[in-house]
This record gives structure tokens, sequence and C-alpha cells, in this order.
């Protein structure tokens, strides 16, 4: 998983299928996207791109609202290439495109996909249009963190990711036309609590 290796903020790599818990994904930093079946782990070998070695899948999304005896729809984000969408459950893959240097995703109720990057934010909509919605004058620094409201998945926040620009998190209330920023150093500290 490589906790002190390049790109540790990027994820999830790791995903439970809702509909069958026997099945397990893991995007591997060096060796593919692999599937666990309740029985072994296989090597999804159909996926085009192992990715950036070091960086390898950076993160793995399963679809939601689906029925049946497992979730069908798998998104990849592959690190130095980009999204890939998969609609039979891992057996083969169509590039979407959007960002060649993906960190996080995040797939709302209604089928869009958003996704932080070294090169911005993105979305892809179900019809798999991307589109490039980052804040205004953004470029220069890439965005790590992701949350998207439950309730209301026009709601999105995300952050910067290091350096320079980490004191700045944006939010939007209309899916990512308007952005707003906050700058964390006035968010109160925690107290944790033993």
């Amino acid at each position: 998983m490589g906790s002190n290796q390049e790109i540790r903020w990027a994820g999830e790599r790791l995903q439970v299928d809702p509909i069958n818990s026997n099945n397990v994904y893991f995007g591997s930093r060096y060796d593919g996207l692999w599937k666990y079946n309740g029985n072994r782990w296989s090597l999804l070998s159909t996926l085009p791109s192992n990715g950036t070695q070091g960086y390898g899948i950076s993160f793995v999304v399963l679809g939601t609202s689906e029925t049946g005896s497992e979730t069908r729809t798998v998104y990849a984000g592959v690190y130095g290439s980009g999204i890939y969408v998969s609609i039979d459950a891992g057996q083969s893959w169509r590039f979407l495109g959007g960002p060649k240097e993906p960190i996080r995703g995040h797939l709302t109720p209604d089928g869009s996909l958003y996704i932080t990057s070294l090169s911005g934010v993105y979305r892809i909509l179900k019809s798999e249009v991307v589109t490039d919605i980052t804040p205004f004058g953004e470029k220069s620094c890439g965005f790590s963190s992701l949350a998207i409201d439950p309730k209301n998945p026009n709601v999105i926040a995300v952050s910067h990711r290091c350096g320079a620009c980490w004191e700045t998190t944006w939010i939007s209330k209309d899916g990512g036309f308007i952005w707003n920023y906050l700058i964390n150093k006035n968010i109160p500290a925690l107290t944790v609590h033993k």
C-alpha cells in the first residue's frame, strides 16, 4: 500500500462490493488491479494499464444503486493514464479519459464521478462527458481531498494536496460551477479525548 510513498493520500485503493461482500477489489501500486472472490485473489489483466510504477491504481470506485448478485460497474483511477470503467465486474474495460494523474474518486447516486488530481478537479457524467471543474485559477497546485454531501450531491468539498497551497479548502454548492474557499487555519483545532 505504501504508507510513506509518493501520493500516499490517494485512494481508496480497497473496496468491498456492497452487494456481495465476497468480492473485494484492490488497486496496487506495482501489480495492477486485483479482485478477491471469496476464495482467491485474481489479477484483472484486462485492465489495459497498471499505471506508472510506484503509483499504480490510485483509486477504485464501485457503482451505486445496482441490483443483482454483484456490483457490475467498477471505476479505476490509473495513475499516468486516466479513468477506466468496467460494466461487467472487471471482465472488460473502457477508457473514459479524464486526468492522467487521478488521486481520488467519488461516485454520486446520479452516476456522476468526481475526481481530484494533480491537474485539478473533474466530473465525468453518466453520459461519459469529462468536464474540468477546477476552481478558477487553481491549476498550479494539485487537489487531493474530496468529499460529497450524501444528502445533496451538489455540495462538494476539495482541498489542495500539499506545499504552499495546503491551507485552502474549496466548497461548491452547485456541482462544481461556483466555488468558495475556506482557509483551513481558521478552522478550530479538534480536541482528541482518550
